[in-house]
């Protein structure tokens, strides 16, 4: 019944703008379209846009950045389901709060006669900024997209702050609790695969190893490296090197060896990891010697 009104209020104003007469209804089938669910439902543009700026990283940015797409397109099924926002107390009310807002600041500018109103009949799927034109035929209908898009952008963004405070807090206690547990040195009982929960702990442990991949790989992002302790005999002189390996997870910080190599030994990647840091160990050799360094040993920790 309320779709079957807002569609037959489009049409009179549609007949309106064709009769050459001023059109009288604010809000319409394209009003709703246009100016209330800017992005979808939601108004997630807002959201993608207070994502980026809150420096969000890891697989909540992935999924806002395979949603702006879309998202011109008011379809934000990515982002909803992703998430997702309906399961998520802090995204949940501004999801609710945006196209209130949205609705309620276009509805004053219609009625102030800032914008003209809606007399074009536009699909919910023409891509933001451009219907706001096509259905307005103002630019001030472009105008009122933007100011919307940004107050609920605006909305959006102490909520993501918050929860990225949230999130933080709580992976640090999950990632403390793995530590202990991970470790090749911990008296835990080391029968149960970590791997194999399908708890918090095992969503860390499957993510860790996708992240160590990532950095013995051609797209390694260089936070695990290689350290070198000099090896300096009674007067001074250096004669060799322990290479120390080096973590400092994005999310996590500083990642112990021993968590490292615990993780790398459950998951069968002990052989993987000593090669690499065999192979970043040689390549500092090489490194030192075109410098025209005298010969240098350099010592790696392996496993067994």
């Amino acid at each position: 019944m309320g779709r079957s009104l807002l569609v037959t209020a489009s049409y009179i104003n549609i007949a309106a703008a064709v009769a050459g007469e001023t059109p009288t209804q604010i809000i319409t089938k394209q009003f709703i379209d246009c100016f209330v669910f800017i992005g979808g439902a939601g108004c997630t543009l807002g959201l993608i846009i207070a994502l980026a700026a809150a420096g969000r990283k890891g697989s909540v940015m992935d999924v806002a950045k395979y949603s702006i797409f879309p998202g011109i397109f008011n379809i934000n099924e990515t982002l909803v389901y992703g998430l997702p926002i309906i399961f998520n107390p802090f995204y949940l009310g501004p999801f609710l709060l945006s196209p209130v807002l949205s609705g309620v600041i276009s509805y004053a500018a219609f009625s102030l006669g800032l914008v003209p109103l809606t007399s074009h009949q536009v699909d919910w799927t023409t891509p933001i900024f451009l219907s706001g034109y096509v259905t307005t035929g103002s630019f001030a209908g472009v105008l009122l997209q933007f100011v919307c898009l940004a107050v609920t952008a605006l909305l959006y963004l102490p909520f993501v702050r918050i929860y990225h405070k949230h999130t933080q807090k709580n992976n640090q206690r999950i990632f403390s609790e793995f530590s202990k547990r991970i470790s090749p040195e911990s008296a835990a009982d080391k029968s149960k695969s970590v791997f194999a929960q399908s708890d918090e702990m095992g969503i860390l442990a499957r993510t860790l190893v996708k992240d160590v991949l990532v950095e013995m790989g051609e797209n390694a992002t260089g936070s695990m490296m290689l350290k070198y302790q000099p090896k300096v005999t009674r007067d001074g002189k250096v004669w060799g090197a322990e290479a120390l390996l080096r973590w400092y997870h994005p999310v996590y910080g500083y990642i112990p060896p021993l968590v490292v190599t615990g993780l790398c030994e459950e998951a069968d990647l002990d052989t993987e990891l000593g090669s690499w840091v065999i192979d970043k160990a040689y390549e500092q050799l090489a490194a030192w010697d075109k410098e025209g360094l005298a010969p240098l040993s350099v010592s790696v920790n392996m496993s067994p």
